[in-house]
């Protein structure tokens, strides 16, 4: 089911028009990576454009980078402008007594820009795919191959950098949010124009290596307020492999205990990954909060007290209980942990064993929420760890 556009939207000058060309459309496609979503997006803009009080030139750049993103997922050409076209068809087919004159120039003109829109983003996209193809190669040759620098440039031909920003990317929102992994790697590719940005990417995620490691912030303006979670590190020659996996292996851990988007620096999420590491240490912390983890109040007090940095009044207000009932729960955990957790030097093995709880058992996590940090993220320089 189709949910149809905000009445509210002003590029949603008829909803039902638009909703039921969605469904006319959607019954002829066949399994596409073309989403209802992405459809309903492209309907909205174009039949918004017919209206004589908008510009043209508004919308088209939505359009545009949607159809990029149907070039990127093998959609051909062809279809999407069939699917432009069959659009405007059937909304001609929706106006009662025909166009005018002046409507009928208007949908010429609209017609004319959004297919010109759509030619862009194929167009824009197979630039990239011929460029992605050289930095496929030489990411392949850094990560794979573990080869030197020098021999790499040798190689391929291509001048790199001494050390690279590792960048673990994944997407969970199959491809729909405001950035994709390959827009990602395009943005950084535009940010570096004439240098390869090796890279192993697709509709899912992968890894990007970025010759600059000191546009952390700017890496972070990209992907706020989308839904790609990103890990970086600074590594340099033959421990750029080394690096990637291990931020592949963090990318996993904040996701499987956060299950935020958002960027992840390495060094401040470096706790998160060793504690997660098969071993001895992790298993003492599984059993000691194991007692806990039996009680799903208790449980969720030690989360939310974590994450109101131990203020019992704030606990008790995100829980909906009685201060009294936040200090008895607390007891209980020291009780079943032999911790005091209103002691700050000892909070941070319950943390810990929270963290570990919440990896092993991801059906128990709780999506976006963090402890609160004890140091400040400094800003001074990018935040990541370095291999030497």
């Amino acid at each position: 089911m189709i949910a149809p556009p905000q009445t509210g939207s002003p590029d949603a000058p008829n909803v039902t028009a638009v909703h039921r060309i969605l469904s006319q459309l959607l019954a002829t496609l066949p399994c596409s990576p073309i989403s209802a979503r992405q459809l309903e997006t492209v309907a909205a803009h174009c039949l918004g454009l017919l209206r004589a009080d908008r510009p043209i030139g508004g919308g088209l750049d939505a359009v545009e980078r949607i159809a990029g993103r149907w070039a990127a997922g093998g959609v051909s050409h062809d279809i999407a402008q069939h699917l432009v076209h069959a659009i405007f068809r059937a909304h001609v087919a929706e106006v009662e007594g025909g166009l005018g004159r002046a409507e009928t120039q208007r949908l010429v003109e609209v017609v004319h820009a959004v297919t010109g829109a759509v030619s862009a983003g194929f167009a824009e996209f197979a630039a990239y795919h011929g460029e992605h193809a050289a930095s496929v190669e030489v990411a392949r040759a850094l990560l794979v191959e573990h080869g030197s620098l020098t021999r790499v440039r040798h190689r391929h031909g291509v001048a790199l950098s001494a050390e690279f920003l590792v960048l673990a990317v994944l997407d969970r929102c199959d491809g729909l949010g405001p950035i994709t992994p390959v827009e990602l790697h395009q943005r950084i590719g535009r940010r570096f124009a004439g240098q390869v940005v090796p890279a192993v990417i697709g509709r899912h995620g992968g890894t990007v290596l970025v010759p600059d490691t000191d546009i952390l912030d700017e890496i972070a303006t990209a992907v706020r307020d989308s839904t790609l979670s990103v890990v970086s590190l600074v590594a340099a020659g033959p421990a750029i492999a080394l690096a990637a996996q291990q931020a592949h292996e963090l990318l996993e851990v904040v996701q499987t205990v956060y299950g935020a988007p958002g960027l992840y620096p390495f060094a401040e999420f470096a706790l998160e990954h060793q504690l997660t590491r098969p071993g001895p240490g992790r298993d003492r912390l599984a059993d000691l909060i194991a007692p806990v983890a039996r009680d799903d109040d208790l449980l969720t007090t030690l989360r939310t007290h974590l994450r109101a940095s131990l203020r019992r009044r704030t606990t008790s207000r995100l829980l909906y209980v009685h201060p009294n009932t936040v200090d008895h729960r607390l007891r209980r955990i020291a009780e079943l942990t032999g911790l005091d957790i209103t002691d700050s030097a000892t909070i941070w093995h319950l943390h810990a064993a929270l963290i570990v709880h919440d990896f092993l058992h991801p059906d128990e996590s709780v999506p976006g929420w963090r402890p609160a940090r004890t140091t400040p993220r400094r800003r001074s320089a990018p935040v990541s760890t370095r291999w030497p």
